[in-house]
């Protein structure tokens, strides 16, 4: 699956294996759970930290959102996954399961296929799993709290937006 998701332990170094397709001793939400994304996942930009006061007799606020660094600092990145699940492919309840023991509550790291040169760190849960009751078709969402910042698989350079 193109859009696909890979998740690792944060114990471990966020490498690719051979395949280009997972981190190595990680899971891919296609190829272990065979869950397809209802969109092109995407993470949300993080959200800038601002500062502003209202200072009496003053014309506007005045900004003080860089005054301690210098720069703009951001918030964690929050946002959701959401997915199909593909019938045919064994047991849902085995699947959720499997995916609740890797997944829910855990910081770990997490690659989007269509961006393999870059990983994300952050905690992930399970957030909704259910049936549409017309399809026949399952899903399930995976919520994600994200530092600020995404970093290079290959370790060269820092985080970046």
């Amino acid at each position: 699956m193109e859009h696909s998701v890979t998740f690792t332990d944060v114990s471990l170094h966020p490498e690719w294996d051979e395949t280009g397709r997972r981190f190595k001793r990680g899971i891919n939400t296609w190829d272990d759970w065979h869950l397809i994304p209802t969109s092109r996942p995407e993470i949300v930009p993080p959200e800038v930290y601002t500062n502003y006061v209202d200072l009496p007799g003053a014309n506007g606020k005045l900004d003080l959102s860089e005054y301690l660094t210098g720069e703009p600092t951001y918030k964690n990145r929050t946002g959701t996954l959401d997915f199909f699940v593909a019938n045919g492919y064994g047991l849902w309840n085995e699947r959720y399961n499997d995916m609740l023991r890797f997944v829910h509550g855990k910081v770990l790291y997490m690659a989007l296929l269509d961006e393999p040169a870059y990983f994300y760190k952050g905690r992930f849960k399970l957030d909704k799993f259910g049936s549409d009751g017309k399809t026949n078709w399952s899903s399930v969402t995976i919520s994600y709290e994200l530092e600020p910042f995404k970093y290079p698989v290959n370790g060269i350079g820092g985080g970046i937006l």
